[in-house]
C-alpha cells in the first residue's frame, strides 16, 4: 500500500459532501489531502481527480 498527499488550493469557499460525515463549507486557501492507495497510485489519484474536479474545477 502507497500514501501521498495532495496540495489542493480553493480559490473560492465550496461545499462539499464527505461520504457519511455530511457537508462541509471548506474556505479559500490551502488543504493538504492525505489519503492511502490501495490501488496502484495512478488509478487512485484518477478516481480522486473524476470525483474532485466537479467541486474545485480540476
Amino acid at each position: 500500500m502507497q500514501s501521498y498527499q495532495l496540495k489542493i488550493k480553493l480559490n473560492k469557499k465550496i461545499k462539499l459532501q464527505i461520504g457519511k460525515l455530511g457537508e462541509f463549507l471548506l474556505k479559500k486557501g490551502i488543504y493538504i489531502y492525505t489519503g492511502s492507495a490501495k490501488k496502484t497510485l495512478i488509478q487512485e489519484l484518477k478516481d480522486i481527480f473524476v470525483i474532485t474536479k466537479n467541486f474545485i474545477g480540476i
